[in-house]
């Protein structure tokens, strides 16, 4: 299987699984007032949900990168603060260095690019 050739054909059938993906992946970032885990919380706009998830991604390589001071819930900075800002920046360098090392890793080492992607999971 590894040593077969890249062929776009055979993601034709992975087709429906992609958006069953997208359909649920919409659904649980949208979240509807009902399905709210704390009903307590200020609501978060699209936007906010996908800002504190980058930052989320780079705070998390961070943690496993240096695991100090490891915590079961990790508090967001205040929006427009410097530590917001720091926060958002190493997440979408994060995320930049995970999606160029996964492009420039496909036909050289596959097996690397397949293990990037993981990460992004």
């Amino acid at each position: 299987m590894l040593d077969q050739k890249f062929d776009p054909k055979r993601l034709l059938n992975k087709i429906p699984y992609f958006i069953l993906a997208i359909i649920f992946g919409v659904i649980a970032v949208s979240g509807s007032g009902e399905l709210m885990a704390d009903k307590y919380t200020a609501p978060f706009t699209l936007l906010d949900k996908l800002v504190y998830s980058i930052m989320a991604f780079g705070l998390y390589l961070q943690k496993i990168i240096f695991p100090f001071n490891q915590i079961a819930i990790y508090q967001f900075p205040e929006p427009g603060s410097s530590a917001y800002i720091i926060d958002l920046l190493v997440g979408i360098i994060a995320i930049g260095a995970i999606v160029v090392g996964f492009i420039f890793s496909m036909k050289k080492n596959p097996r690397l690019a397949g293990g990037l992607l993981l990460i992004l999971l």
